[in-house]
């Protein structure tokens, strides 16, 4: 599970990366779209977030379990 969520970390972070650089060549050009990939932008940026939430919580547990196993040692 540890590996799709690093994966689709990965691919947020080249997708803002590519929205970032849309927002930059069409920002004084066309204001309509502009504002669009803006909005995306935003999107993409907290599905980002909310990937790495997952991902701290699942390490968090990851540890709680390690912890628990050494307890009954």
């Amino acid at each position: 599970m540890r590996d799709a969520i690093e994966k689709a970390l990965e691919i947020e972070g080249l997708a803002i990366e590519h929205y970032n650089e849309l927002i930059k060549r069409v920002k004084d050009v066309d204001y309509t779209t502009y504002d669009i990939l803006q909005d995306i932008l935003v999107e993409e940026v907290k599905e980002e977030q909310d990937l790495e939430d997952i991902l701290a919580r699942l390490e968090l547990r990851e540890v709680e379990e390690g912890e628990e196993i050494i307890e009954q040692f």
